[in-house]
């Protein structure tokens, strides 16, 4: 029984702690279109997806969304749909 329970916490702790979706730059897509694209997937205002869209641009990569692994899955699904680059990472958390 000690062993069950140890496995359902383990799974309730891989979906529900923090994760993050992660999104990359690319050669592709245009500003404009990551700014759409992250605003609905994450329903973030104009500003933010812009401020998230600028990091990438000029970083790399950014964190577009924080949240449950099953949240995290949503939103990548997405961004994915227009072609964007997107990891799924767990938080240090």
């Amino acid at each position: 029984m000690e062993t069950l329970f140890a496995t359902e916490v383990m799974h309730s702790t891989e979906t529900t702690l923090p994760w993050n979706v992660v999104i990359y730059n690319d050669a592709v897509h245009t500003i404009n279109e990551v700014i759409l694209q992250v605003q609905k997937a994450t329903g973030v205002s104009l500003e933010a997806a812009f401020e998230i869209t600028m990091t990438v641009h000029t970083k790399g990569r950014a964190t577009c969304y924080t949240g449950t692994r099953t949240e995290c899955e949503k939103v990548a699904a997405v961004l994915k749909e227009i072609g964007l680059t997107v990891e799924i990472v767990r938080t240090d958390g």
